[in-house]
C-alpha cells in the first residue's frame, strides 16, 4: 500500500466524510506595511503584498463593511518580524466581533503576549532549514529561533503553522535516504507538543512554491505534485487528529488541478480555491463538500 493510501485510511476513520472548500469573500487581508518590506524574499520579491489592502485605508474599509475576518499582515523587517504594533488591538475595537488571524513571523515572548491579546489565531510560516532562511528569506536567523516563535505563539493564541512544500528548490522524493526539508519542520512542530512546550496545532497549512515572475526564484520550478502528495500524507499519518489544509499559494492550471486532487487523496481536510475539477472527485471518494468564505487559518479555532 503506498502512504498516501494509508493517510487517506487515517483520514477516513478519523474525521467526517466531507471536505472544506473555502473561497475567503469575507475576508480582508491587509497588509501593515503596504508593499514595502526590507527582506524582499527571493521567492515573492513583495509581489504578494500587492493584492493585500494597505493601512490606514483598511480600517476604514473593515469599519464600514464588518466583515467576518481579516488577515493582519504584511511585509518583514530586518529582523524577520512583521510591525504589527497596535493594529490588531485597533482592529479588534474598531470592529467588535470582527475574527483576528495575524501573520505576526519572529517574535519576542512579549510580542507573541500583545498578540494574543487581540488574535483569534496566529498563522506563523514555520522552516528548519537554513537555506532557505539565508538564502531565500536573507536572514542571519537559525532553524532554533523560528521553533522558539512557534512555541512563544502557540501556547497563548491558537498557531496555525504553514510549511512551503518547494521553497529550498528541487526535493529527492520520501522514498530517498535524505527527507525533504519540509519533514523536518514538521518533526520540529510534533516534537513541540509531545514535548508539552506548545499544544497540538489546530490545523497545520501547507503551501506550494510558485515560481513568480521578476522575482529571484522566477526560474525555480514548482515542486512535482506527487511530493506535494506524499509530504501531506506523511502530515496526516504524524498528525493523524489534526486539521490539514491545502492554502491559498500554490501554481495555477493543470498543476493545481492534478495536485488538489493528489491532496483530496491524501487525506487535506480543506482546499482554499479548489480547482473546479476536484468537486467530482471529492465526490468519487464519498466526501460532502461543505463551503467556507474565510480563511482557512481560522478552521478549528474558536473564537477568543
Amino acid at each position: 500500500m503506498e502512504k498516501w493510501q494509508h493517510a487517506w485510511e487515517v483520514r477516513a476513520a478519523r474525521f467526517p466524510r466531507e471536505i472544506v472548500f473555502a473561497r475567503p469573500s469575507s475576508t480582508i487581508a491587509i497588509s501593515v506595511t503596504g508593499q514595502q518590506c526590507v527582506l524582499d524574499c527571493a521567492h515573492c520579491g513583495r509581489h504578494y503584498l500587492a493584492g493585500m489592502r494597505p493601512m490606514p485605508h483598511a480600517l476604514e474599509i473593515v469599519r464600514e463593511r464588518h466583515p467576518k475576518s481579516v488577515l493582519l499582515s504584511g511585509g518583514c523587517d530586518l529582523s524577520g518580524r512583521v510591525p504589527l504594533g497596535d493594529w490588531p488591538r485597533r482592529v479588534a475595537e474598531s470592529a467588535p466581533g470582527v475574527r483576528i488571524n495575524c501573520h505576526a513571523g519572529l517574535v519576542s515572548d512579549a510580542e507573541a503576549e500583545e498578540i494574543a491579546q487581540w488574535a483569534d489565531a496566529v498563522s506563523f510560516d514555520v522552516t528548519t532549514d537554513q537555506r532557505v532562511i539565508s538564502q531565500v528569506y536573507g536572514l542571519r536567523k537559525s532553524p532554533e529561533e523560528y521553533i522558539a516563535s512557534y512555541v512563544s505563539l502557540a501556547k497563548r493564541v491558537p498557531t496555525v503553522p504553514h510549511v512551503c512544500i518547494g521553497l529550498a528548490g528541487p526535493s529527492e522524493s520520501l522514498s530517498s535516504s535524505s527527507a525533504p526539508p519540509e519533514i523536518g519542520a514538521l518533526e520540529a512542530i510534533l516534537e513541540t507538543a509531545t514535548g508539552g512546550e506548545a499544544p497540538m496545532p489546530p490545523a497545520i497549512v501547507f503551501i506550494v512554491f510558485t515560481p513568480t515572475p521578476r522575482t529571484r526564484m522566477a526560474s525555480v520550478p514548482a515542486p512535482e505534485p506527487g511530493l506535494v502528495r506524499d509530504i501531506i500524507a506523511e502530515a496526516r499519518l504524524m498528525f493523524p487528529d489534526t486539521l490539514i489544509n491545502l492554502g491559498c499559494m500554490r501554481p495555477g492550471g493543470m498543476y493545481r488541478g492534478l495536485v488538489d486532487a493528489m491532496a483530496i487523496d491524501a487525506g487535506v481536510n480543506l482546499i482554499v480555491q479548489p480547482a473546479p475539477e476536484v468537486a467530482e472527485h471529492a465526490r468519487a471518494l464519498g466526501l460532502a463538500i461543505v463551503d467556507t468564505d474565510e480563511c482557512c487559518a481560522l478552521l478549528g479555532c474558536a473564537s477568543t
